[in-house]
């Protein structure tokens, strides 16, 4: 309880703080602060709860929501509370302002040494600024897949395989959010502290790297770290590094942070499973359902690895990965998988193979191919069934399923924790990065 009360206190404070620095002094810092207090108020009034419930309700309109129009209420809250902590970013800014004000008007600092340590600093500030709508839109489509899920669970009812998975489904959709946990956003400091025997060591690029790193150390020991818990730290990464840049020794990690980012969502949202669920789902709308959500995960992943490939291949000698390793991990997989003939579960009941199986015309690979060369093979053998319109049997989805399964398991990110870690490390090794001077965007 004394904790909780502390932590709404606390949050109060932050939230307060843009009126309460309205009115600081006449030095050059408070034309800094006011840009900041703009920022603020050109996204707060639409973070109030009014304004959130009718956004959300007009989201559910338009999506055709039904069953699940019935938690709006308690919905359009969980966006309120994300979206304040988007508004505490700005009073953790101003709180640092303040500190440069202060110290401008005891004659700490001069007032030229203030704005231009602080000017980068109002730069980053913007960035994040410009990308708070995409966010908040993002966070809505969440919701609005959550309400599309539960209204398909309440449709199928309990027990059925698809209830449970279609309650899963619905639980799993902040794991493909586009914006950094809204904790860690609220908490990132991007004005540096006013030079001084207190001040912390390292840049604040430094401090957000290390902070980052800890938490991936950190969640390496949990055995029950889920794909959208490495994801939300690769989102937040993404952004240190568009506000920061990364060391030199690191500055190859962009593209393997998109990559990540992207592979742990797709392990946040399988599709086999959806296939599974089609070979016993009768021939109807669930079934069509089912099997245009697969499509769209697929089509999805093959357009993820399409550049990739296609990249590679102007650069044959970055074209292929060690053959070794992918064979050794290739069987791995085989010695884990279900031997043939054995059969499959799925929920409360348990799908027996057929005995001739018809699965789809196999991929055509050859053991030199890349990891990324033969998932997406899988997947186009998948998606051109798939895209025949002709009704596929039982046997075809679960053939299909396995192949989906391949595709998947080429896919699985390995070392996402690993590179997280050493970015803290590999920053402070650099001497630290600086922040970039132009305001950077999504376009």
């Amino acid at each position: 309880m004394l904790r909780t009360l502390s932590f709404v206190l606390a949050l109060a404070v932050l939230i307060a703080a843009p009126f309460a620095l309205r009115a600081q002094g006449a030095d050059g810092v408070s034309a800094l602060n006011a840009e900041v207090v703009a920022l603020y108020d050109a996204q707060s009034a639409g973070h109030r709860p009014a304004p959130v419930r009718a956004r959300l309700a007009e989201a559910f309109d338009a999506a055709g929501v039904g069953f699940s129009r019935r938690y709006i209420d308690s919905w359009a809250t969980i966006l309120t509370d994300r979206w304040m902590q988007h508004d505490a970013f700005f009073a953790t800014q101003q709180i640092s302002l303040a500190d440069w004000s202060a110290a401008v008007d005891a004659g700490v600092v001069s007032e030229a040494e203030a704005l231009e340590a602080l000017a980068p600093a109002l730069a980053a500030i913007r960035t994040v600024a410009a990308r708070l709508p995409e966010w908040a839109e993002d966070d809505v489509a969440r919701l609005v897949e959550r309400a599309r899920w539960t209204d398909l669970a309440n449709e199928v009812g309990c027990c059925d395989p698809l209830y449970y998975h279609a309650l899963g489904e619905a639980e799993a959709v902040w794991s493909r959010a586009a914006s950094p946990a809204p904790a860690a956003l609220a908490a990132l400091e991007l004005v540096p502290p006013v030079p001084g025997p207190s001040a912390p060591e390292g840049s604040v690029a430094d401090r957000a790297y290390d902070w980052l790193a800890a938490r991936a150390q950190i969640l390496a020991l949990d055995r029950d770290a889920a794909p959208a818990d490495r994801r939300a730290l690769l989102v937040e990464a993404g952004l240190l590094a568009d506000l920061f840049g990364l060391p030199g020794e690191a500055a190859a990690s962009g593209d393997a942070l998109a990559q990540m980012t992207a592979r742990e969502g797709f392990a946040a949202m399988p599709t086999t499973q959806l296939l599974r669920l089609a070979a016993i789902t009768e021939p109807g709308r669930l079934h069509d359902l089912l099997l245009e959500e697969a499509s769209a995960r697929l089509q999805a992943r093959a357009d993820h690895l399409r550049p990739i490939l296609a990249e590679r291949a102007e650069a044959p000698g970055l074209a292929r990965r060690d053959a070794e390793a992918e064979q050794e991990r290739e069987a791995e997989m085989a010695d884990a998988a279900p031997a043939a003939g054995s059969a499959v579960a799925l929920g409360t009941r348990t799908i027996a193979p057929p005995a001739a199986p018809r699965p789809a015309a196999p991929a055509v690979t050859s053991p030199a191919d890349s990891a990324e060369q033969r998932a997406v093979a899988a997947i186009d053998q998948a998606l051109s069934v798939l895209g025949t319109g002709e009704a596929l049997d039982a046997s075809a989805l679960l053939a299909l399923a396995e192949a989906a399964e391949r595709a998947d398991a080429l896919l699985q990110p390995t070392d996402t924790l690993e590179l997280l870690a050493g970015l803290g490390q590999a920053m402070s090794l650099s001497g630290g990065a600086t922040l970039p001077t132009q305001s950077m965007s999504n376009d």
